[in-house]
């Protein structure tokens, strides 16, 4: 649409420009063919005067202000002359010359004057008279395609039974069916239905599904928007397309109202004068004007949508508009477990197959990842034709959604990268195992199609809390990589493969001095709420200050602690040079001391059986998958 209204903006102008060229051209040709049909003959001025004597001269008319003089003689030829001095008019009125004074110089740029400026509004008129009847169609036409919008006003094909976990914002959804079917027994007991619900938490939840399942149970009408279907150019067309979903919501009732990425509409209004969010704050005083007016005992619910709740303005949230809030958060493994089995239902899956060993693995996966990760098992069991889904399709389709395809062309790797690469995934394994004792199912120096050069996988523990313990040896593991290359290569020989690392350093540090409180010289205090992000100069130097000494206080211990097992650091990264991947036996076993040669000798009667991925926390060469909790 935008791009549409540039263009006719562009042809508004080429209009304008080319009406007022041609009116121009209109007046100028009018007086050049003027001129040329009048012919007019120059005469010196003694020639003037032989005509005088002569009698041949029928008028003449000339200014006091200039020099020229324009006449006619009787045969009706028409001259131009000019005067010498003013005494000549005795001898005119001597010879019976019609005499006219008339200030020329001045009728003529009084004309010049006149026809500029009507030449200039006529133009300017027309133009201003297009513009408003073409804004007033471009605003009818995006009204009145609201209907084309919102068409899908349909019944929902979902119900409770397709949504897994969160039982909780089940159960408050599920309420709501009753508000729908039964308004006048809540009305009964004077219980007010909530006008508006809004629903938060991190993409991939299910929120839209939730709301789908909640009109397929109650067999109402279900019209979905998107916030962004609001915010238009024109201002005024985003708070008209409010009044019709509502109107169009009250003529399909019962129906669930549900607008997705409310925040599109919904954010905090500007308070600066600017101007520059008109119709944003419009859309936004308009939902709010239906939502105070708005009888929700009409079997109509609204209910919207977010993943960044901070953002909605704090009116949107007040009691009498979006008043019930429902949280949907990642799910556990059990509601993992009930996810997978929704998503399996029509997948052949292999007697070996365990579910909930995937349900384990996938620690802080969503429901949407879940979803994808059986998808991508089928394509890889459909492509290896396998009588079913596999364990192993599984955790191959766990490893792309987390680290991409691994590369079967690995050619332009050189010899030393393909060190340093050992060397920094190595580095990220031994702290994570010396310091916390992490679950480490694989280490690869295998670059994947996601643009990692290698990467180390690491199991998280599903918990409510971490200690100020636990986010210092995260720290500590994220730079690994970085102080085994500088032990092993150099200060001067570091490379930028630990630019993710730092980042992830960085963000727990300055969550731990910003919002925990954990900083030694901010104290107890929540620097964000404190400052509302809006920090002097003195507070950032402090608070930077704080950050840098936390990253690097971690850094030198986890320097020493590499120091200290130098050896099994070798051992791990020379196993990787090899092998190329190591699972969590053989990773186990070097970091206990044992080479690689050892391990294999002992394993040579009992082969090596691949373990399940787990994980989804990875370390690696050129970035760090964390999850958002």
């Amino acid at each position: 649409m935008k791009i549409k209204l540039k263009q006719e903006y562009l042809i508004f102008i080429l209009l304008f420009l080319i009406i007022s060229t041609a009116l121009t051209a209109a007046f100028f040709i009018k007086d050049r063919i003027a001129l040329h049909k009048e012919e007019i003959q120059k005469f010196s001025y003694n020639e003037f005067m032989e005509n005088v004597e002569s009698g041949q001269v029928a008028k003449v008319e000339y200014s006091t202000k200039g020099t020229k003089i324009k006449g006619e003689l009787k045969d009706g030829t028409i001259f131009e002359t000019t005067k010498p001095t003013d005494e000549f008019n005795k001898q005119l009125l001597e010879s019976e010359v019609d005499v006219v004074l008339t200030d020329i110089g001045s009728s003529s740029t009084l004309k010049n004057l006149l026809a500029g400026l009507l030449n200039f509004g006529l133009t300017f008129g027309l133009f201003v008279f297009v513009m408003m009847r073409i804004s007033k169609s471009i605003i009818k036409s995006q009204t009145s395609s609201m209907n084309a919008n919102f068409a899908l006003v349909q019944t929902s094909d979902y119900t409770f039974d397709d949504v897994a976990g969160n039982e909780e914002a089940k159960a408050d959804l599920a309420e709501l069916i009753e508000f729908l079917k039964n308004p006048i027994k809540y009305k009964r007991y004077g219980a007010e239905i909530p006008r508006g619900t809004l629903l938060s938490g991190s993409p991939g939840n299910g929120k839209t599904l939730m709301v789908k399942a909640l009109a397929g149970e109650a067999g109402v009408s279900f019209i979905n928007v998107s916030g962004s279907d609001f915010v238009q150019q024109f201002v005024g067309v985003g708070a008209a397309r409010v009044r019709e979903l509502f109107d169009l919501a009250e003529k399909h009732a019962p129906c669930i109202i549900f607008i997705d990425e409310i925040d599109a509409m919904g954010r905090t209004r500007n308070t600066s004068g600017s101007g520059a969010s008109d119709e944003r704050d419009q859309t936004l005083n308009q939902l709010l004007v239906e939502m105070d007016g708005f009888n929700s005992n009409k079997g109509v619910l609204v209910i919207a949508a977010t993943n960044r709740p901070e953002l909605l303005d704090p009116a949107l949230l007040r009691p009498g508009r979006f008043d019930r809030h429902i949280n949907v958060e990642l799910p556990d493994v059990n509601a993992r477990y009930e996810i997978l089995k929704i998503h399996a239902r029509n997948k052949p899956l292999a007697k070996e197959t365990d579910l909930r060993k995937v349900a384990e693995m996938t620690i802080y996966m969503s429901g949407a990842d879940l979803k994808n990760i059986m998808n991508e098992a089928s394509i890889y069991a459909a492509r290896a034709n396998h009588k079913g889904i596999l364990m192993e399709d599984i955790e191959r389709a766990i490893n792309k959604v987390i680290a991409g395809e691994e590369k079967s062309n690995r050619s332009n790797i050189s010899k030393k990268d393909k060190e340093i690469t050992a060397y920094h995934e190595a580095g990220h394994a031994l702290i994570a195992k010396i310091v916390a004792n992490k679950s480490i199912p694989k280490v690869t120096i295998i670059p994947t199609t996601k643009g990692l050069g290698g990467y180390t996988l690491i199991t998280p523990q599903e918990k409510m809390y971490e200690t100020k313990q636990e986010m210092l040896n995260e720290i500590k593991i994220s730079l690994g990589g970085r102080a085994a290359e500088e032990i092993m290569f150099g200060e001067e020989n570091i490379t930028s493969g630990a630019g993710q690392d730092l980042k992830v350093a960085t963000q727990i540090a300055e969550k731990m001095v910003k919002d925990y409180g954990m900083g030694k010289d901010t104290g107890l205090v929540s620097i964000n709420e404190l400052y509302r992000n809006s920090y002097a100069g003195s507070t950032n130097d402090v608070v930077a200050k704080e950050i840098k000494e936390l990253i690097e206080e971690s850094y030198k211990e986890t320097k020493e602690i590499i120091n200290g097992n130098k050896a099994i650091l070798h051992n791990l990264a020379q196993a990787l040079l090899k092998k190329e991947t190591l699972y969590e036996s053989e990773i186990d076993r070097i970091i206990n001391g044992m080479e690689l040669e050892d391990i294999e000798k002992k394993e040579e009667k009992k082969k090596i059986k691949e373990p399940v991925i787990k994980d989804i926390f990875i370390f690696n060469r050129r970035r760090r998958l964390v999850n958002n909790k």
